[in-house]
């Protein structure tokens, strides 16, 4: 409040203090434009002063040479007699001039208007006569003030003007001037000059001061070009206003400007401005001391009214604590567990109340007395032989709100000497009756010892109002111990029950015949989201209307009807949770069990998943390295035919036929391969890959593979991160999902490739079973039609597709799926229905040098050697495709179906410089085992293994262990070729 007041006195004062500023403000603005006006009408009149005075001057000079020009054909000593005569009758007409005179072309005087005796001069070196024999046309020369040396002039200031004479070819002939007096010019600027600092003058265009007012020697003829306030006069238009200070006396002046038309001059006049403002200021003091006797007053009136509020307020808050501490102890009352604790809080209430050092609350259980204060009080109780009171005590009995009220004075007054009569209370004594709602009286209520010296109408209003508090309270006591204890047995009953229905640990509540809620253990509330408060007396179908298109309702009416308890699951939408539900029916309605089983259903979901996905491995796995020899067999054998067809010149009909059937081939190992995939039983080779260089490497493919109607946009995120992953895999996964996207937005659209970094926290590693820790992201987004919640539900299901029937396999996003889990990462789908779908794959950092895949240029020729290779293959025929593979490649070839047969061969004393082992062989060694012996017997021999299945002994969680090298069934001719150069060259 203090901190209010003071805020609204200093803003106040403030605002005064603001007023009065802008009041001066505004008058200092009026006085400067006053003093403008004056200047700017002093400035016209002097430049029209000048204008006239050098005008004229002008026009004469110009006259001379007319004169000049005109009889240029005769000498000068000739024409000498007629042109003094001319300058005569000029200088007469002019008083502002000393003389006026001639020069020739070589700068002799030739003629003069001083007297017909020439003094001896030699004005050749004047600045006047060098600027017309310089210059050209007959504009008028303002000279630079100066003394003048020669007759009249002689020791005076003079300003010459001069015109530059030319004869009547136009050369040059010399020079016409006049001798202006700065004494005639001063006397007029004396005369226009204002103030006792004012100053009016003129300056030339170069900023030399050709005149000023009051007259300073030093000054006249100097150029203040280097003065701002001169330059600022100088580069502004003809006519306008400046502040600043002068150059010449230091003084700050407002000052107007005027240019001549004809002669460049800038006439000026300055007022000093402390001279324009002397008024102001004693306009400022004054309204200053206005202004600080308007605040004094304003703050001591605020003072004044501040201790008025101030007492009200505190009276106010003394009333508000008051109602405040009766509001609050009303409750304390009501809750007291007996009359004494009830009296002993009455006590210190009322003394708090009334603000005493004293306080008590006496019961006298319906006996009458002086306790009541009864109307028609008999005085002899107050001063008979049976008197209460002494008779010399004073006192006092008033009726307050229809009540009776004792003020007494003395020693041991009323009732409290009665009551308890070892204390000693006060002089001051308030008392008040405690009457119940029957009207009869229950006690009193007395304070004595007023902190204030005395008790006030106020205090025996609170105490008035406390009474009645009291005396409900009291009969509220009284109700509340009586109904506690006829409830003490059922409660204990009741008690009883809850107990046991709330240590239930599954959800129940009771429905009576009418389906309303009767009772709810706490399991019961949590999973309804309700209190009992909100439920109890309210009907199930109106709490949870979704509930009657279950199975709930054909179940709880089937139990209700027959009489038979009902068991069931089911999944309720709206808590979005699987629950067991049990209703047994009894006479009084039914009795319900609820347990959440979405944990358990999810878990047999999530089984259920990876039992299917573990069949489709196993499947796969144990078909793989079978199909794969024949996949390997297939190929290899058909690119041997066409490639005969090719060079025979067989029919195009049966080299079409011949390609068709190797086309089935691919596509049967690329099922396979995708196979393989989704069940992560593929052999992965992971490497650091800079995936940004990988997707850059495919952009021309994903360009060509999608309409023109699609747009193409990648964006690399800044310093991605190394990925471990396989990165030819990784190339089929990005394709894939380019594809799905493509197929999404058959009317066009844009299609997005993101990369960037992200770290894992617990959180989500938890909700989305990835590990915890740094990741690479790779975001491709459509802007397609994208997919419903169902769809989204299964798109990772293998063979599941919304695509047309042969438009694809759906192993696609399967394929994707299989590969990033094996890679350690995940894979998330983000789609809205019309608005399109983001599918981001996360894969692990690494660290190292990144791998970077090369474009490799197809050659014509196959890679070919002369080195000797032992293969090991239990299969016959891939086996002897194999083989003649090798042959046709220029290797020499040694065969062992078995490990023991290849073992032999290594023993003996045959070349072989690389073994080319099946993994999965006959009996119990594997080639694994059979490499491991090999390498014993031959240390430099070199190892390459060929297997269609990942399940086996050099591969481990799905990747290659390291050192190891893998030629994956079925392979091709060029594959077998380029892997065994490559093994054999590194």
């Amino acid at each position: 409040m203090r901190g209010w007041w003071i805020g609204v006195n200093v803003a106040i004062s403030l605002l005064i203090a603001g007023i009065i500023a802008f009041q001066a403000l505004v008058d200092r603005r009026l006085l400067i434009d006053a003093a403008f006006r004056e200047t700017d009408n002093l400035a016209s009149a002097l430049a029209e002063e000048t204008q006239h005075l050098f005008g004229g001057i002008g026009l004469a000079l110009l006259t001379i040479a007319d004169e000049v020009r005109s009889g240029s054909a005769a000498p000068w000593a000739m024409r000498a007699r007629a042109t003094e005569e001319l300058l005569y009758a000029l200088q007469a007409a002019s008083p502002s001039t000393y003389s006026y005179y001639i020069l020739d072309e070589e700068g002799r005087l030739v003629a003069t208007s001083r007297t017909p005796n020439l003094q001896p001069v030699d004005p050749s070196d004047l600045p006047e006569f060098a600027a017309a024999r310089d210059g050209s046309g007959q504009a008028l020369i303002i000279g630079t003030p100066r003394w003048g040396h020669v007759g009249p002039a002689d020791g005076k200031w003079i300003i010459n003007l001069a015109r530059r004479l030319v004869d009547a070819e136009g050369n040059f002939a010399g020079m016409a001037a006049a001798s202006v007096s700065v004494s005639y010019m001063r006397s007029f600027f004396d005369a226009l000059r204002v103030g006792d600092h004012g100053s009016i003058g003129l300056l030339k265009s170069d900023g030399t001061l050709l005149l000023r007012s009051p007259f300073i020697e030093d000054h006249i003829g100097r150029k203040f070009d280097d003065s701002r306030f001169i330059a600022d006069i100088l580069e502004r238009g003809p006519n306008g206003q400046s502040e600043g200070v002068s150059p010449a006396d230091g003084i700050r002046r407002l000052v107007s400007f005027r240019r001549t038309d004809a002669q460049g001059i800038v006439a000026f006049v300055g007022l000093a401005e402390r001279e324009v403002l002397a008024r102001w200021w004693n306009n400022i003091a004054f309204q200053g001391a206005i202004g600080l006797l308007t605040i004094l007053v304003f703050v001591s009136a605020s003072v004044v009214i501040a201790v008025l509020v101030d007492r009200q307020r505190r009276a106010e808050a003394d009333r508000t604590t008051r109602l405040k501490l009766v509001a609050n102890e009303a409750g304390h009352l009501v809750a007291a567990p007996d009359v004494e604790t009830l009296l002993a809080q009455a006590g210190s209430i009322a003394r708090r109340l009334v603000g005493a050092r004293q306080g008590a609350a006496v019961s006298f259980n319906g006996s009458d007395g002086i306790g009541c204060f009864k109307a028609d009080l008999d005085p002899a109780l107050v001063t008979g032989p049976d008197a209460v009171l002494p008779a010399s005590d004073p006192r006092l009995l008033t009726v307050r709100d229809e009540k009776r009220v004792l003020l007494l004075d003395g020693h041991g007054a009323g009732v409290a000497a009665e009551t308890d009569p070892e204390r000693s209370w006060p002089k001051r004594l308030l008392a008040v009756p405690v009457v119940t709602s029957n009207g009869q009286c229950r006690g009193v209520i007395q304070a004595g010892d007023p902190l204030n010296g005395k008790f006030t109408e106020f205090d025996v209003h609170e105490l008035v109002q406390f009474a009645s508090v009291m005396a409900a309270s009291l009969e509220a006591l009284e109700a509340r111990l009586a109904l506690a204890e006829a409830l003490s047995a059922a409660n204990a009953e009741r008690n009883d029950k809850a107990f046991i229905l709330s240590s239930i640990s599954d959800a129940m509540y009771l429905l009576d015949r009418d389906w309303n809620f009767t009772y709810l253990n706490a399991e019961a509330e949590r999973i309804l989201g309700r209190t009992s408060a909100q439920l109890v007396g309210h009907s199930f179908w109106e709490a949870f209307p979704a509930a009657s298109q279950t199975a709930i309702l054909d179940n709880y009416v089937k139990a209700r009807e027959t009489g038979e308890p009902v068991e069931f699951e089911l999944y309720y939408p709206d808590f979005k949770a699987w629950y067991a539900i049990r209703g047994f029916p009894h006479e009084k309605g039914l009795t319900s069990y609820l347990h959440d089983i979405s944990l358990r259903v999810e878990s047999e979901r999530r089984l259920r998943q990876a039992q299917k996905l573990d069949a489709i491995g196993q499947l796969t796995g144990g078909i793989a390295h079978d199909f794969n020899n024949l996949l390997t067999v297939i190929l290899g054998q058909e690119d041997a035919v066409i490639e005969y067809l090719k060079t025979s010149g067989a029919p195009a009909t049966i080299l079409r036929s011949a390609e068709t059937v190797q086309l089935a081939g691919e596509r049967a190992a690329e099922l396979t391969h995708r196979l393989l995939a989704y069940a992560r039983r593929q052999p992965l080779d992971p490497r650091p890959t800079d995936v940004n260089a990988l997707i850059r490497g495919l952009e021309l493919i994903l360009r060509r593979t999608v309409s023109e109607s699609v747009d193409i946009e990648i964006r690399e995120g800044e310093a991605t991160w190394q990925a471990s992953v396989d990165p030819g895999e990784l190339e089929n996964a990005v394709l894939n999902l380019v594809l799905n996207a493509r197929d999404a937005m058959s009317d066009g659209g844009r299609l997005t490739i993101e990369t960037g970094n992200i770290v894992v926290d617990t959180t989500y590693a938890a909700e989305n079973q990835i590990a915890v820790g740094p990741y690479v992201v790779i975001a491709v987004s459509d802007t397609g039609e994208g997919m419903p919640a169902d769809v989204l539900a299964s798109a990772f299901e293998p063979f599941f597709t919304t695509k047309r029937d042969g438009r694809g396999s759906g192993l696609g996003l399967s394929m994707v799926y299989g590969f990033a889990r094996q890679s350690g990462g995940q894979v998330k789908i983000y789609s809205e229905l019309g608005h399109g779908t983001t599918v981001r794959i996360y894969l692990p950092r690494a660290d190292g040098e990144a791998f970077v895949p090369e474009s490799v240029r197809p050659t014509e020729e196959l890679p070919r050697g002369d080195e000797t290779i032992l293969v090991l293959e239990d299969d016959d025929l891939v086996r002897s495709h194999t083989v003649a593979s090798l042959n046709s490649l220029g290797y020499t070839v040694l065969q062992a179906a078995l490990g023991s047969e290849a073992l032999d061969i290594l023993r003996g004393s045959a070349r072989v410089d690389l073994l080319l082992t099946d993994v999965v062989l006959p009996g119990t060694a594997s080639g694994r085992v059979i490499a491991a012996e090999a390498i014993s017997l031959r240390p430099a021999l070199r190892i390459l293994y060929m297997s269609g299945y990942t399940e086996n002994s050099i591969i481990h969680h799905g990747r290659l262990d390291p050192g190891v090298e893998l030629l994956s069934k079925p392979f091709r001719l060029g594959q077998l070729a380029s892997k065994i150069r490559y093994i054999l060259d590194n």
